[in-house]
């Protein structure tokens, strides 16, 4: 049975594991910081993914509900001072 897996800020890193997590049958989430990658990343995957901003309130709620079904996840994080 397929797990869910909440990939956290899907920058290249991140589309290359969700890639390989698909091709092993994995239920996979995405988020990343650009709406537009986010478009992108959904349509090509055929996945979820958020474009969340930690500035806007809305984000912990939406957050929540696209980790719903996980049961793991993976927080990409660039290096200090690449943001």
């Amino acid at each position: 049975m397929a797990t869910g897996v909440l990939i956290v800020g899907a920058g290249y890193l991140g589309e290359v594991v969700a890639r390989r997590l698909l091709l092993q049958g994995e239920r996979v989430s995405l988020t990343t910081r650009d709406p537009a990658r986010a478009r992108r990343l959904s349509e090509s995957l055929g996945v979820p993914c958020a474009a969340l901003d930690l500035a806007d309130p809305h984000t912990p709620s939406r957050l929540t509900a696209l980790a719903a079904d996980v049961t793991r996840a993976l927080f990409l994080l660039p290096p200090s001072g690449c943001v």
